[in-house]
Protein backbone atom coordinates (compact mmCIF):
# COMPACT_ATOMS: atom_id res chain seq x y z
CA UNK A 1 0.00 0.00 0.00
CA UNK A 2 2.81 2.36 0.88
CA UNK A 3 4.49 1.75 -2.50
CA UNK A 4 1.20 2.40 -4.31
CA UNK A 5 0.83 5.79 -2.59
CA UNK A 6 4.40 6.73 -3.45
CA UNK A 7 3.85 5.75 -7.10
CA UNK A 8 0.59 7.75 -7.27
CA UNK A 9 2.30 10.73 -5.67
CA UNK A 10 5.18 10.54 -8.18
CA UNK A 11 2.81 10.25 -11.17
CA UNK A 12 0.71 13.18 -9.95
CA UNK A 13 3.81 15.30 -9.29
CA UNK A 14 5.26 14.45 -12.70
CA UNK A 15 1.97 15.24 -14.50
CA UNK A 16 1.58 18.60 -12.76
CA UNK A 17 5.20 19.64 -13.27
CA UNK A 18 5.13 18.73 -16.98
CA UNK A 19 1.98 20.76 -17.57
CA UNK A 20 3.88 24.06 -17.14
CA UNK A 21 6.64 23.23 -19.63
CA UNK A 22 5.17 25.53 -22.29
CA UNK A 23 7.35 28.56 -22.92
CA UNK A 24 6.04 31.69 -21.33
CA UNK A 25 6.31 35.15 -22.77
CA UNK A 26 6.93 38.11 -20.53
CA UNK A 27 3.92 40.28 -20.00
CA UNK A 28 4.07 43.62 -21.72
CA UNK A 29 4.02 46.65 -19.52
CA UNK A 30 2.27 49.64 -20.93
CA UNK A 31 3.76 53.01 -20.25
CA UNK A 32 1.04 55.58 -20.20
CA UNK A 33 2.05 58.73 -22.02
CA UNK A 34 2.08 61.84 -19.87
CA UNK A 35 0.10 64.86 -20.92
CA UNK A 36 2.52 67.70 -21.66
CA UNK A 37 -0.09 69.79 -23.46
CA UNK A 38 -0.34 73.45 -22.58
CA UNK A 39 1.60 76.68 -22.76
CA UNK A 40 5.15 76.68 -21.40
CA UNK A 41 7.04 79.97 -20.96
CA UNK A 42 10.50 80.96 -19.86
CA UNK A 43 13.81 82.09 -21.26
CA UNK A 44 16.88 81.09 -23.19
CA UNK A 45 20.45 82.24 -22.51
CA UNK A 46 24.02 81.60 -23.59
CA UNK A 47 25.42 83.07 -26.81
CA UNK A 48 22.11 84.92 -27.12
CA UNK A 49 19.23 85.38 -24.74
CA UNK A 50 15.60 86.30 -24.57
CA UNK A 51 12.08 85.11 -24.01
CA UNK A 52 10.78 81.73 -25.08
CA UNK A 53 7.33 80.14 -25.25
CA UNK A 54 6.28 76.66 -26.38
CA UNK A 55 2.76 75.38 -26.91
CA UNK A 56 2.35 71.61 -26.75
CA UNK A 57 -0.79 70.09 -28.29
CA UNK A 58 -2.52 66.93 -27.04
CA UNK A 59 -0.77 64.87 -29.76
CA UNK A 60 2.62 66.11 -28.40
CA UNK A 61 3.29 68.31 -31.42
CA UNK A 62 4.95 71.54 -30.36
CA UNK A 63 5.14 75.05 -31.76
CA UNK A 64 7.23 77.77 -30.23
CA UNK A 65 8.20 81.36 -30.50
CA UNK A 66 10.85 83.53 -28.97
CA UNK A 67 12.46 86.92 -28.97
CA UNK A 68 16.21 87.38 -29.29
CA UNK A 69 17.55 90.34 -27.31
CA UNK A 70 20.83 90.21 -29.24
CA UNK A 71 19.46 90.54 -32.76
CA UNK A 72 16.16 92.14 -31.61
CA UNK A 73 14.08 89.74 -33.67
CA UNK A 74 11.17 87.34 -33.12
CA UNK A 75 11.54 83.73 -34.29
CA UNK A 76 9.37 80.60 -34.51
CA UNK A 77 10.08 76.87 -34.35
CA UNK A 78 8.25 73.55 -34.26
CA UNK A 79 8.83 69.92 -33.38
CA UNK A 80 7.43 66.93 -31.50
CA UNK A 81 7.81 65.46 -28.03
CA UNK A 82 8.00 61.70 -27.61
CA UNK A 83 5.88 59.85 -25.02
CA UNK A 84 8.61 60.39 -22.42
CA UNK A 85 8.66 64.19 -22.91
CA UNK A 86 11.86 64.40 -24.91
CA UNK A 87 12.10 67.18 -27.50
CA UNK A 88 14.75 66.40 -30.07
CA UNK A 89 15.68 68.78 -32.84
CA UNK A 90 12.93 71.37 -33.07
CA UNK A 91 14.01 73.67 -35.92
CA UNK A 92 13.54 77.44 -35.95
CA UNK A 93 13.24 79.83 -38.86
CA UNK A 94 16.62 81.30 -37.74
CA UNK A 95 18.38 77.94 -38.29
CA UNK A 96 18.52 77.14 -34.58
CA UNK A 97 17.77 73.71 -33.08
CA UNK A 98 16.13 73.16 -29.68
CA UNK A 99 16.42 69.88 -27.72
CA UNK A 100 15.39 69.08 -24.18
CA UNK A 101 13.25 67.25 -21.66
CA UNK A 102 9.78 68.06 -20.32
CA UNK A 103 8.54 66.95 -16.90
CA UNK A 104 5.25 67.61 -15.10
CA UNK A 105 5.72 71.36 -14.70
CA UNK A 106 9.20 72.28 -15.96
CA UNK A 107 11.20 71.81 -19.14
CA UNK A 108 14.91 72.34 -19.75
CA UNK A 109 17.24 71.90 -22.66
CA UNK A 110 19.86 73.27 -24.99
CA UNK A 111 19.81 75.24 -28.22
CA UNK A 112 22.42 75.70 -30.92
CA UNK A 113 22.58 77.51 -34.24
CA UNK A 114 23.26 75.76 -37.54
CA UNK A 115 27.08 75.86 -37.39
CA UNK A 116 27.31 75.41 -33.61
CA UNK A 117 29.04 78.75 -33.01
CA UNK A 118 26.21 80.13 -30.85
CA UNK A 119 24.53 77.94 -28.25
CA UNK A 120 23.06 77.93 -24.80
CA UNK A 121 20.36 76.63 -22.45
CA UNK A 122 16.65 77.18 -22.11
CA UNK A 123 14.15 76.58 -19.31
CA UNK A 124 10.37 76.78 -19.15
CA UNK A 125 7.56 76.45 -16.64
CA UNK A 126 4.01 75.38 -17.31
Amino acid sequence: MKNTLIILFCITFFAVSCKDDEPTTPTETTVEAKDYSGIWSGEFKGGDGGLLEMTVASDNSMTGRGYSTQIKQFFTFSGNLNTHGSLDGAESNLKTTFSGQFSDSTATGTWTNLDGSIKGDWNLKK
